[in-house]
């Protein structure tokens, strides 16, 4: 399910690539210009800027043979290879550093605005929404990749498709160690920055809450001066970050009665999304201005809400740094009910044969986005006077915590009403034990292939049914199964959210 990296067309000579890099040419060969930056040996060809990049379970210095027979033009290398006198070879430190430092040579070089969106949860669906809301104001000139290229070598890749049409460019920043975001933020040098929530997430890697959130605020801290900062007004986490902001401008939403967009109502529309009523505190010609509109989007529950009004704010603020009128309430609902706003995997909805709905939140899984899940589909079963079935997998990554917040969530389950509970996977099985503990039928089963023979033994017509856990427990196949006609016929999409 990982996220494939499109081709870019940024080019670079070698001066640039020796000044952005700070790296020493080791190897002069025939070329001293590209013409695009590839980091898979099998994607070169002549002109290519080749990285030679390492991790644990691979090392593409091995490829550097082929990538010369190939046709490219320069390598970016920790370890030369004089012998292959045809490649260009300029010796870095470290090349997933030099990536990134190309990426931020690029982005200056372009000279847009960029927006990038951070947080614990949510992050994927407010980028798709905010590039959605963008689009309505500048159209044509947005760049933003669908999925969730956010890490070290996803969001420079995303930045070096920057094109001289573009006017803003939207990246997700994701991290899963200390340091990873602030190293992003410095990579894409953001103009505006959206903190959607900071929560337990990658905890086997950032530790407790105090450090997730000091690695999450770095996204804010990292602003260029003058800038945007636009947080989740209902997060204390998120608000304090937000304070801390100097030489920026704060913008918050939420439903907090402080929030500069802040959410009067929600009005659920089925699986079609929610009708929201907003109030806006939004500054034009310097000065802020009070008003209440009216707006419709396909996302589900409060997150999806909440993403939604990212995308306002975000919009708002670029429009006002550009000089442009605002975007009118019904254009931006227009602009959200495109197909790159409902990411499969991230709480989408689809109505089975048999009139179910199936909520796919399969895609992550963390004890924030556990919990907002299970009150989206609490809501939709409610409404609709279903039964609601839920899928839990494994919250993966959560290190010494994982028994602990396996059990939190657990503890939980009973405020959501299910109908029964199939949990999947190591400490999953806390769920399962909490459920029982709280009268609601369950089961642990070790994977997803059994846990979906369980839920077709236990399925009625009409449920709704919530499938949510981390990609390791791999749900998907869970998901697809039942699109496929696992409990009759094939499904067809509804709506999302993450």
């Amino acid at each position: 399910m990982s996220t494939p990296i499109p081709p870019n067309e940024a080019s670079f000579s070698l001066q640039e690539l020796l000044q952005a890099t700070s790296g020493k040419l080791i190897v002069m060969g025939p070329g001293s210009s590209t013409n695009q930056v590839v980091i898979d040996s099998r994607r070169v060809s002549p002109g290519s800027l080749f990285v030679a990049l390492r991790g644990e379970r691979f090392d593409a210095h091995q490829f550097l043979p082929q990538v010369a027979e190939l046709g490219a033009a320069v390598a970016l290398v920790e370890a030369p290879r004089p012998e292959l006198g045809a490649l260009t070879q300029i010796q870095v430190p470290c090349t997933l550093t030099a990536l990134g430092d190309v990426a931020r040579a690029h982005r200056l070089r372009w000279g847009g605005l960029v927006l990038t969106v951070a947080g614990s949860a949510g992050k994927t669906t407010t980028k798709a929404c905010v590039a959605a809301a963008l689009e309505a104001l500048l159209p044509g000139a947005v760049h933003g990749e669908r999925g969730n290229l956010n890490n070290r070598v996803g969001a420079p890749m995303v930045l070096l498709r920057c094109q001289p049409h573009h006017q803003i460019a939207v990246v997700e920043v994701g991290t899963n160690q200390p340091g990873e975001v602030a190293e992003l933020t410095r990579i894409a040098a953001p103009d505006l920055a959206v903190l959607t929530r900071i929560d337990y997430e990658h905890s086997e890697g950032l530790g407790e809450l105090d450090a997730i959130e000091a690695e999450e605020g770095a996204a804010l801290l990292g602003l260029r001066p003058g800038g945007v900062a636009i947080g989740n007004e209902d997060d204390h986490r998120v608000r304090r970050q937000l304070d801390r902001g100097v030489g920026v401008r704060r913008v918050s939403y939420g439903e907090s009665p402080s929030s500069d967009y802040r959410l009067l109502s929600r009005t659920p529309l089925g699986h079609s999304g929610a009708r929201l009523e907003v109030s806006c505190a939004v500054e034009q010609s310097g000065s802020p201005t009070q008003s209440t509109i009216t707006l419709e989007t396909p996302l589900l529950g409060a997150p999806g809400a909440l993403a939604t009004l990212a995308a306002l704010a975000a919009t708002d603020a670029v429009a006002a740094r550009l000089e442009r009128p605002r975007v009118s309430p019904e254009a931006l609902s227009a602009a959200l009910q495109v197909p790159q706003v409902i990411e499969p995997g991230r709480l989408a909805a689809q109505t089975l044969s048999d009139g179910s709905l199936l909520l796919d939140d399969s895609y992550n899984s963390n004890p924030g986005s556990v919990l907002s899940s299970l009150a989206a589909a609490h809501e939709l079963a409610t409404a609709r006077g279903a039964r609601l079935q839920v899928v839990l997998g494994e919250m993966l990554e959560l290190g010494e915590l994982s028994a602990r917040e396996h059990a939190r969530v657990g503890a939980e389950l009973a405020a959501f009403a299910p109908s029964g509970v199939i949990a999947v996977q190591g400490e999953a099985a806390r769920f399962s034990e909490a459920a029982a503990a709280q009268g609601i039928p369950s089961v642990f089963v070790a994977d997803a292939d059994a846990a979906l023979r369980r839920l077709i033994d236990t399925h009625r017509a009409g449920d709704v049914l919530l499938i949510k856990g981390s990609r390791g427990v791999r749900l998907d196949r869970v998901v697809s199964a039942l699109a496929s006609g696992a409990l009759g016929a094939p499904a067809r999409a509804a709506g999302s959210v993450e």
